[in-house]
């Protein structure tokens, strides 16, 4: 059993990518004043599913730590900025109440993920644990 398996990978990339996704909400946060600035996203999720599907399904996959770690480390995610060619007030700017909302349900699933890292190495500390024995 190797103690870094794919499904670690995965959810270590799931996580930095929630935290660049962080970053950048409180970017817009920081210039919603700033009439220049435009809404920046980072869309990684329609790029990790493509990874996901793109050797086929994952329960054809008979050990290489059954999830395929390679296919997941060129997800980096794209940076997008959203224009809107109108040029009345208040509505080419950053929505503060939308950035909040977008920035609660990213930390939620930046916790998430850190939970699930959590346990799955919770589980690892105890395999190594009785191993030991």
């Amino acid at each position: 059993m190797h103690i870094f398996t794919g499904g670690n990978i995965l959810l270590q990339k799931v996580a930095d990518l929630r935290l660049q996704q962080q970053n950048i909400i409180s970017s817009n946060i920081a210039n919603v004043n700033n009439q220049a600035y435009r809404h920046k996203s980072l869309d990684f999720e329609s790029q990790l599913q493509a990874a996901y599907h793109a050797k086929g399904s994952p329960l054809t996959t008979t050990d290489p730590d059954h999830m395929g770690s390679q296919k997941y480390t060129g997800v980096k995610g794209e940076i997008e900025t959203e224009f809107k060619p109108k040029m009345v007030h208040g509505q080419d700017s950053v929505d503060l109440d939308k950035e909040m909302t977008e920035m609660a349900s990213n930390a939620l699933q930046f916790s998430a993920m850190m939970t699930l890292i959590q346990k799955d190495f919770a589980g690892k500390f105890k395999y190594l644990e009785e191993f030991s024995k």
